[in-house]
């Protein structure tokens, strides 16, 4: 036997087996596991989690440097020395890497997030609703109002379901340094309706953090009007939610909170969110409009950042998800482009306005630095219900807004039913005023003629059946089963039907003979 038989025989008597290479691999997984679990779940700090780390990987390289030392160094002890040596040297290099690479943070700075940042669960119970069903269950929409956030409107599903009660996570919340969190909690509106803003249920977040006190979470119970800490959490804040503190003006929006807060009762229409209305016509095919509001320059003062917005409807205020305008505020920037948008469903669209619509916006820009409005816009613009929405420019103050829109039809929009025509909008005006009047009623619905101006070639004004429901909403649009329900009503019902003229003897009729028409386009 050769010299070099003699030492690849001694290596091979040596050299580590598998099942100890496999014994070093799986303690290194082991620790590599813990460590990732650590670091997940915050069980040791995270200079403890590098330790682990680096302790995995110089597991392998013992055992890497171990089999290469029992192959080329004949001296079982001096072989075990540079493999722990070098295994040591890993370990503390790799720790170091790691280290190093969490970036450190100056200690002023790392106090002041600790000071405030902070989570929110908040838990409440759902409210039932007896004469209102137009509201989620669930689904809540969030505004912070203190200390100013872009966070609004924001609509937030519960990540736990425990009977009627349902837990929700609202992450990354901050506190001013010295002062109050306040935000506003509202359930999500599902579908439009004539009424009081009590009606969306509303709870309110006030707290002021206790000195010297860090935390991670705080817990709430909310019941309708207010939210209470809970679950230790009093231990970290003080609940500010009494009557003295919730109707409290804030400095932010003095100018013109007040005038809204003698609104809070009033009637107007509480309407979903544009989010909302996407997901209903993706899912249920729904009816409505969606817009846009842009300019390129606004021309406003450097320090305003943020807006507030009101819609009207033909005078009357529309809450998106029952919020007022000085509960929700945007931040944008005001050097780009400014764009808003929003979306309605047809409400009780009947042509008031000579067969149109009157949609007007209020929007309130805010001056960051001294908290009250810098100015306000006031643009309206006309249009007519189920039918394309013109681009328009409109110019409030010293800024021009493009106004655009977009119908969307649903699956009810194909057919319109006529009771009238006349190229006189005079006569159209007083027959509408005349079927009015006579409180017609069709299944459970008020028929209203909802008046419609000229199309393309045709000259004439005419009137078509609406159903006004339960909730002020009025369709005027069918698919042919209901059109041709309605149309025999309208033949054998009213068609016959004579108004007897205030003062005279003479009798007209209600409606001429009525005719279906289909929208082209839908």
């Amino acid at each position: 036997m050769t010299k070099t038989t003699q030492v690849s025989d001694e290596a091979v008597k040596k050299s580590p087996s598998h099942k100890t290479l496999l014994i070093y691999v799986l303690l290194s997984i082991f620790f590599l596991v813990f460590a990732a679990l650590s670091f997940k779940f915050e069980l040791f700090p995270y200079p403890i989690v590098c330790a682990l780390i680096a302790l995995a990987i110089s597991i392998v390289l013992f055992g890497i440097l171990d089999s290469t030392a029992k192959v080329t160094i004949e001296e079982s002890k001096i072989g075990k020395s540079v493999s722990l040596g070098g295994s040591i040297a890993g370990y503390f290099v790799i720790y170091k890497l790691l280290v190093g690479a969490q970036e450190p943070v100056p200690e002023q700075v790392r106090a002041e997030e600790v000071a405030q940042v902070s989570q929110f669960d908040l838990q409440f119970k759902a409210p039932t609703f007896s004469d209102v069903d137009n509201i989620d269950s669930e689904r809540l929409s969030y505004s912070q109002t203190e200390p100013s956030s872009s966070y609004s409107d924001h609509p937030i599903v519960p990540v736990n379901i425990i009977a009627k009660w349902r837990k929700y996570l609202i992450v990354e919340r901050k506190f001013d340094n010295e002062g109050l969190f306040k935000g506003i909690l509202k359930r999500v509106v599902l579908d439009e309706y004539m009424g009081s803003l009590a009606d969306v249920p509303t709870y309110n977040i006030c707290m002021s953090k206790k000195e010297d006190k860090t935390f991670n979470t705080i817990n709430l119970l909310c019941e309708v009007g207010h939210c209470l800490p809970t679950d230790g959490s009093e231990d970290h804040v003080n609940s500010c939610n009494n009557a003295s503190v919730i109707n409290q003006t804030n400095d932010r929006f003095s100018l013109f909170s007040k005038a809204y807060a003698s609104a809070k009762h009033d009637l107007g229409w509480i309407a979903p969110s544009l989010k909302t209305l996407k997901e209903r016509h993706q899912t249920e095919k729904i009816t409505y409009m969606s817009f846009k509001v842009k300019s390129d320059a606004l021309n406003l003062p450097e320090t305003v950042d943020s807006y507030t917005y009101q819609i009207k409807v033909n005078g009357v205020p529309l809450y998106i998800n029952g919020w007022q305008q000085h509960e929700r505020t945007f931040q944008f920037d005001n050097s780009q482009p400014f764009e808003l948008e929003f979306g309605l469903q047809n409400l009780d669209f009947s042509g008031v306005h000579d067969g149109e619509e009157k949609i007007s916006l209020d929007i309130n820009f805010i001056d960051s630095k001294s908290k009250l409005v810098s100015r306000t816009d006031q643009i309206e613009r006309m249009l007519v219900a189920l039918r394309r929405v013109n681009t328009e420019n409109v110019s409030s103050n010293s800024a021009i807004y493009e106004w655009s829109g977009t119908q969307h039809f649903g699956k009810s929009d194909g057919v319109e039913v006529f009771i009238w025509s006349t190229p006189d909008i005079n006569e159209m005006s007083r027959r509408k005023r005349f079927f009015d009047e006579e409180n017609i009623s069709f299944e459970d619905y008020r028929v209203m003629a909802v008046a419609r101006p000229p199309l393309g070639s045709n000259t004439d004004y005419g009137l078509v059946v609406g159903l006004q429901d339960q909730y002020g909403r009025v369709s005027f649009t069918f698919d042919e089963v209901k059109a041709d329900e309605l149309m025999t009503w309208l033949n054998i019902q009213i068609l016959p039907r004579k108004k007897r003229v205030d003062g005279t003897d003479f009798y007209h009729s209600l409606i001429k003979e009525p005719y279906k028409y289909v929208i082209k386009g839908y």
